[in-house]
């Protein structure tokens, strides 16, 4: 059994899957699995899955979906067959540094009552690092109903049995697009604690591009949600006005957007 396994879902991910990958088998720390479910691409990515599956036969599992499952759908089907001890995130189009992996196994090691360690992140624009994104060191279910994040969903390792017996993502139509933020949600909820490093160990991509994407449907989703959750927690309604903010941001153009969040001024 390995100590980690990498669960990554790609759509499409033909043109950025080989730095990703040479990322990962070059880590320092070897004891790690990577389970690679394609979401019904239309392009080469299933071949490139096979020609590493095919070179690397003891570290790669694929998987294929004929329908799309979306992200939350596609991280699901690879939970089923990982065997790691723990559970390492990254998306497609980013990749690890060297060490990320020996950081956060030692980590859970030395911490025992720690049950998912994030990081901070480089900002890579497709040219250069722009900028290091911080999160906090010691998240809580407060992170949260402020109206923040607790992780970068992509720089996370997180006990199997946790994510187990969260039932993994939820892939409801409600929770599209979200599924991070329901699971950080129902993580503290159900009593398990968080941390962060202070070192950035995973290289993000982010785009202009990409703030086309952010638009204001995908923010009502996250909006819709975080009250769900302020509900259920019976908190005070006033906490709703907290979540307002991304709209008022989403209302900027996207190079405004994209300049603020990367001075760490959104």
């Amino acid at each position: 059994m390995k100590k980690v396994s990498f669960i990554i879902g790609t759509h499409n991910g033909s043109l950025k899957l080989h730095n990703l990958f040479n990322s990962i088998l070059n880590q320092s720390f070897n004891d790690f699995e990577i389970v690679v479910c394609d979401d019904a691409s239309n392009d080469d990515t299933f071949s490139i899955l096979n020609e590493y599956y095919n070179k690397y036969p003891n570290i790669f599992k694929i998987i294929k979906n004929e329908k799309s499952l979306t992200l939350a759908g596609a991280l699901n089907r690879c939970l089923e067959i990982a065997e790691g001890e723990y559970i390492a995130r990254i998306d497609d189009d980013d990749v690890c540094y060297i060490d990320r992996l020996k950081i956060q196994v030692q980590y859970l090691i030395d911490n025992p009552s720690i049950d998912c360690v994030g990081s901070y992140m480089d900002i890579f624009d497709g040219e250069n690092i722009i900028n290091t994104r911080k999160i906090v060191l010691n998240p809580t279910i407060n992170t949260l109903t402020s109206g923040g994040y607790p992780f970068h969903h992509p720089t996370i390792m997180i006990k199997k049995n946790v994510l187990k017996d969260l039932n993994g993502y939820d892939n409801s139509e409600f929770c599209k697009r979200c599924e991070d933020l329901d699971l950080w949600y129902r993580f503290f909820i159900n009593g398990y604690k968080g941390a962060n490093i202070n070192i950035p160990l995973v290289r993000y991509s982010e785009s202009l591009n990409d703030y086309k994407k952010r638009n204001i449907k995908s923010i009502k989703k996250a909006v819709e949600l975080r009250k769900y959750y302020r509900k259920k927690l019976k908190l005070n309604f006033f906490n709703d006005f907290i979540y307002l903010k991304p709209y008022l941001f989403a209302l900027l153009p996207n190079w405004i957007r994209f300049k603020l969040k990367n001075k760490g001024r959104y």
